[in-house]
């Protein structure tokens, strides 16, 4: 499933609570809790918030595109769009919200895409 915002966990899965009930029971049972955050996001659904720092490109009819996802190497992913971190506000939102959450959400740890673990 693509994100639509990266500081709120999937409504269809959960959501926050759900999430928070999860990560209670693990810890509760001494394991750690790594969560995926992605450096993309949503194609078609992603929040307002991102419009502005989409990463877009020209196609050979001069039109303006979005640069969907890829894994870096190889593939592009159609559902995910890339988020212009040539803007320092990306870095900061990309930053601010993978912060939040993992304090919201009382995670151990964060994987980003093409990344290594936190802390």
């Amino acid at each position: 499933m693509a994100v639509t915002t990266r500081d709120t966990a999937n409504k269809m899965l959960g959501g926050d609570a759900g999430l928070k009930a999860i990560v209670q029971k693990a810890k509760s049972r001494n394991v750690k809790i790594i969560v995926d955050s992605l450096a993309r996001v949503s194609s078609s659904r992603h929040h307002r918030k991102y419009k502005d720092l989409l990463l877009h490109y020209l196609n050979e009819d001069g039109r303006r595109e979005i640069c969907y996802g890829t894994d870096g190497q190889a593939q592009n992913f159609m559902d995910t769009a890339m988020l212009n971190y040539r803007k320092i506000e990306a870095w900061d939102m990309l930053i601010d919200e993978i912060i939040t959450y993992a304090e919201k959400i009382d995670i151990d740890g964060i994987h980003l895409d093409n990344g290594q673990a936190w802390p």
